[in-house]
Order: C-alpha cells, then structure tokens, then sequence
C-alpha cells in the first residue's frame, strides 16, 4: 500500500461501521435461538391485553413481532413433526417388548430397529430444524442490505398498525406502584433528575435603542412546541423529539378517549389538546413531558431526556429527568456470537449439540409439546383479573409495567465509554434546551440575562448515577420484568 496516498490510507484504516438497526437486528436472530425469548416477545406485541402498551426505544417491534411469531410457528412445527416420530418410537418399542414377551425374539429385533430408525429420524428432523433456524438467525445479523421487517412473514394489518400507533405514542399509561418512583416506562435507569432554578420571563427586552419592547405572552405548551421544532436542529442526528401524556393506570378512564373499551385497554393516541393540556395543568399526576431521545450504535445506548416547563406568573422553570437504556444483557445476545461463522462448523456444531446430546430433548417432545400453552397462564390470569375488576366496577390499573428493550438490557454493559457517551448525550441535550429556550425568550421580546446568569449554575449541578440508587428492569422472564431500587445495579437476564 501506497502510504503516500492519504485515500487509500484512509480506506484501509476505516473503522467498523454499526448497523443503524443492529439491536432489532439481534432481537430477531436470537428469537430463532430462544424458543422462551420468542413466546415472551410474541406474547409482549401480538396479544391482546388490558393493561397499556408503552412506546419501545431503539428497536423495530414490527420486525421483531414478525419474527418472534415466525419463529414461535416454525418451533411449534418442529415439535410436531419430533413428537410424530418419538409417538411411533415409542409405539414400536412397546410392540419389541409385547413381542419379546410372547416369547418371539426376531419380532421383538425387527420392532426395536423400527423403534430405532423412528428415533433417528426425530432426530435428523431436529438437527434440521435446529440448523435452520441457526442460519436464519445468521443471515439477519450478518445481512445489512435488507430490512429485517421483509425476512419474516407479515402479521395481519390490524396488529401491525398497531404496533405502528404504538411507536407513534402521545400519551403513555403507567402502573401507578411502579410509577410512584418512575413513570418513565421503558427508558431504563435513571442517571440524574433535577427542577432548574426559576428564570425570570417578567422584565421585557430592550431594544437598540435602550426602550422595552412589547412582552408576547406564551404559554407553556407554546415553549414546548417550540423545542419540538427547534431542537432537532441545534445539531443533534436521529433526535427524536415529541410530547408526551403520561398518566397513571388508575385513572386511564378519567382521561377523554384513553380506554374506549374498558374490557380492552388503553389507546396510544387521544386528542393533541389533552397533550397540551397537560403542559400547562400545575399539580396532579397527570402531566405532559416532552421526551428527547438520542439513539446510537444501532439501539444499544438510548439515552432519554425528559422535561416539563413550569410556568407561574412570571417565573420559568423546567423539571428534568434523564433515563439511559444500557446495551443487551450478554446472557441474550451470546446465543447468536457464538454460533460458528463457516457453514461445516455451523453444520457440525448443530449436529453435536442437538444430534446426540439433543436426545433427551427429542424423546420428551410430545409431553413437551402438551405442556407449552398457546399464551402463558400469568397472562391469562392477569387478563382474567382485569376483566373481573372491570366487571364488578373496582379500580382498574391500564398501566405498562415494562417494555422488551428494557427487559433485555444489562446495567452491567454501561462500561467506560458507554456511560461517558451518555453523559456526552445528556450534556448535548441540556444544552440545546437551554439555548432553544433561550431563543424562545428572545423572540417573545424578554429579556434573557437572567436565562444567563443562571445557565452556568444549571450547567453544573448535575451529578450523574450509574452506580447507586437505581431505576431499572428485573430478569427477563420473572416478575414482570420489574425491579425495584436496589443498592447494586440490577443484572438483566440472570
């Protein structure tokens, strides 16, 4: 190589690039991978429930709805055809001992070896079925020409719009106990909070000429509104940027339009007007944050800002709260790195881990295929609960308890340059708030050197947590998914 030639130079130094949907990428593969992981997922996006949906961060649901189902059929079809042949297994050997009885050794060989070869053949139907999913799980990851919504067969229209609507949110119902301490359902945990000192919006600007201007009056919802649109563009890429309700399960059916079917559940969208209610209402539980949210490397770090603008007489304040979604827990994502790259060792590897050492799997397939239900029965007696409640006209709580990506992070994987960029992202989005309010202020012809004054002191105050009192999800298949303030990090996926 030519090291005069600073392009070619370049070219061979280029770092590895992250796909842009790597995490949704990682979910779907390792649906294939995990059948619990996949009934968990499937059961999470595809059924109905009474209790509300909360807005994912980072990952594509309707690619992993696709393929969590997908895979969920393909699995169901694998312990069919298994248990067809385990069934006349069994059969055939009960027919070799029925023989050997009667005292007829060659019928009971001739029964064993077809007992035999029914064996075999679950068998091979298992190494295949393995070594199938195995690739599908590859090529979703290694493939970064394709969506992964198109490798997976759709779901029906409706289910899909509405896991469209759900990503598209403006109101987010949450379970009033876990709410108590954190209603910001499925941002992750907690790395620092704060209400900023009160700025004075009262003393109107002056202009060139050393005379006050005009005060334009604001609202603020108006301020709010104002960052919706102004904040993408104080440098930020791929900032999402919108205002949410968020409102305690207990009292979805106070709110207009919220639970239209009380045997149903909570809606992801009600009247943009109740939105902006929300802002300006002073009290109460119910209230309106406007949510900015950084995603990078591909979904796995999230980092979430939420605030709220308190305006009283002529005093602003903005009360602030930032979540960090950790990557994925390595307990999850470690099924799909370690599969072999080359196709002899993937077929190889298939075959030791799920030919003879599958055995014990394929022989307790019918009674496992019995045993699986078609939804888990915590779900069913959680829906059979609500259904009650709403029956006998006791107070239902619609609230989300949890969300996939959250359930399937790990605090563990906040290392070095995890929790720096987050701080980095927090600091970037403090910043375009302070100057975007500041814009604000200065096109409504008030004077903004009070916003200065302070800025410095907001700038600083904050302490930032990855280690101690902490918000965050529990184990991926227990307790719903939540867990409460501990002294240690919580370690998803144990």
């Amino acid at each position: 190589m030519n090291v005069n030639d600073p392009d070619r130079l370049l070219s061979a130094l280029a770092l590895p690039e992250t796909q842009t949907d790597a995490v949704t990428r990682k979910l779907c593969a390792t649906v294939y991978l995990d059948w619990r992981f996949a009934e968990f997922c499937r059961e999470q996006l595809c059924h109905a429930s009474m209790v509300a949906a909360a807005p994912s961060h980072g990952i594509d649901d309707i690619a992993v709805a696709r393929h969590a189902v997908h895979a969920y059929e393909l699995e169901k079809l694998r312990f069919r055809r298994v248990s067809a042949g385990i069934v006349f297994f069994y059969a055939a050997l009960a027919l070799a001992v029925v023989e050997a009885v009667n005292g007829s050794p060659r019928g009971a060989l001739v029964m064993a070896l077809i007992a035999l070869l029914f064996l075999a053949a679950g068998a091979v139907v298992n190494v295949r079925s393995e070594l199938a999913s195995r690739r599908t799980a590859l090529s979703l990851v290694r493939d970064q020409g394709h969506d992964p919504r198109e490798s997976a067969p759709r779901l029906s229209a409706a289910l899909e719009k509405s896991l469209a609507e759900r990503s598209r949110a403006n109101v987010v119902v949450y379970d009033a106990e876990i709410g108590a301490d954190n209603p910001f359902i499925g941002s992750g945990w907690r790395i620092t909070e704060a209400v900023w000192a009160p700025i004075d919006v009262g003393t109107a600007a002056k202009d060139a000429s050393g005379n006050p201007l005009a005060i334009r009056s604001f609202t603020a919802a108006d301020l709010h509104e104002f960052l919706i649109e102004r904040m993408p563009g104080l440098g930020f890429e791929k900032l999402t940027a919108v205002d949410r309700l968020y409102v305690p399960g207990l009292s979805a059916t106070k709110v207009p339009g919220l639970v239209p079917d009380p045997l149903r559940g909570p809606v992801s969208t009600v009247d943009e007007r109740l939105v902006r209610a929300g802002v300006n209402v002073q009290g109460g539980q119910t209230r309106t944050y406007l949510c900015l949210q950084h995603v990078s490397r591909g979904g796995a770090l999230v980092v979430s800002m939420y605030v709220r603008a308190r305006l009283v007489q002529d005093r602003l304040t903005w009360e602030t709260h930032a979540y960090v979604l950790p990557p994925l827990s390595p307990l999850l994502v470690s099924k799909v790195d370690k599969l072999p790259r080359r196709r002899n060792e993937l077929f190889w590897d298939t075959v030791a881990t799920h030919g003879f050492q599958g055995l014990p799997l394929v022989l307790a397939a019918p009674a496992m295929l019995l045993a699986r239900p078609f939804v888990s029965s915590e779900f069913l007696e959680q829906q059979a609960s609500g259904r009650h409640d709403v029956k006998r006209k006791r107070d239902v709580d619609y609230g989300a308890v949890m969300v996939i990506r959250e359930v399937v992070s790990d605090f563990g994987e906040m290392g070095f340059a995890e929790r720096t960029d987050a701080v980095d992202y927090f600091q970037r989005l403090q910043q375009g708030v302070l100057t975007a309010t500041k814009e604000f202020l200065g096109e409504h012809n008030i004077d903004t050197s009070d916003l200065k004054t302070k800025q410095q002191h907001i700038v600083s105050m904050h302490t930032y947590n990855f280690t101690g009192d902490i918000t965050g999800p529990g184990h991926i298949f227990g307790d719903h998914g939540v867990q409460k303030h501990t002294d240690d990090p919580p370690q998803s996926g144990e």
